[in-house]
């Protein structure tokens, strides 16, 4: 029983071995430009595949308004908006790359909508700060930029950086200003990020 319970001990390490390679590809491969499905799958009964959007820069979370609006984050700092699903022309709610360190998993990691909206005109985000904690931003990229550096040590990358919870405030069709919720929390290296958020009803 022992060299069984081992065994499917080791079952277990292996494929855990493998699925962490299989990120650590990812990773040195670099954030994709697009995710395809495989051209043989095939879709659950009831649901169907339409092409909505297209032009958006690393897009990596959305969210609707309740009035049918939608927000999409892109990775670089810039929030898109869509008066609706059936929109194709966006345009920018706010532009925080100055503030966002976009670098290998960093960026402008995720997107919620006020559920009272519009009402109460917030929009919060979560990104991680081109600054270490209490410093300012751009720190290591320079202001309006899509994408910024990170300096290396003895051939990894270093650069500190820290992050950031806010809360935007519309004005009109557009951010008005950025109230931070959560911030200083220390991110020291550019690799498994987080950034999902949810409001609780």
């Amino acid at each position: 029983r022992r060299t069984h319970q081992s065994g499917r001990g080791r079952g277990r390490w292996s494929r855990r071995v493998s699925a962490a390679l299989a990120a650590l590809v990812l990773v040195v491969l670099g954030w994709p430009t697009a995710w395809e499905q495989p051209a043989d799958a095939a879709l659950p009964t009831g649901f169907a595949e339409q092409l909505t959007h297209t032009g958006l820069d690393s897009p990596t979370a959305f969210d609707f308004a309740p009035d049918g609006r939608l927000f999409v984050a892109e990775k670089r700092g810039v929030i898109q908006t869509f008066d609706s699903v059936s929109d194709t022309t966006p345009a920018v709610f706010a532009d925080l790359r100055t503030q966002v360190h976009n670098n290998r998993d960093r960026g402008l990691l995720g997107i919620e909508v006020d559920p009272s909206w519009p009402a109460r005109p917030y929009v919060y985000v979560h990104y991680v700060h081109d600054a270490p904690a209490g410093g300012t931003a751009p720190t290591y990229g320079s202001p309006g930029l899509d994408s910024d550096p990170c300096p290396t040590v003895s051939g990894f990358p270093h650069c500190p950086a820290s992050v950031r919870v806010s809360r935007l405030t519309a004005s009109g069709a557009a951010m008005g200003g950025e109230t931070v919720l959560l911030q200083d929390l220390c991110h020291p290296h550019p690799f498994h990020d987080g950034g999902g958020m949810a409001l609780c009803p």
